[in-house]
């Protein structure tokens, strides 16, 4: 999936409005024996979430905390 071709001859400053607000999360997966059998297990490293334009915490990265 190429999620940044719409984005390719943007603004940065609309990219930015673009991802205010969402979030990025990063999984740890257990690889499959095949891309036909389905994931059995998985879990959260880390959640990013986009600063909106009004926050107060632009540019800060706060990474989820583990589950288990």
């Amino acid at each position: 999936m190429n999620v940044a071709a719409p984005f390719a001859n943007s603004k940065p400053e609309d990219i930015m409005t673009e991802l205010a607000g969402g979030k990025l999360v990063i999984y740890s997966v257990a690889r499959p024996p095949s891309a036909d059998a389905p994931v059995e297990r998985s879990g959260v490293l880390a959640t990013f979430t986009f600063a909106s334009r009004h926050s107060s915490r632009q540019g800060t990265i706060r990474p989820s905390r583990p589950t288990r």
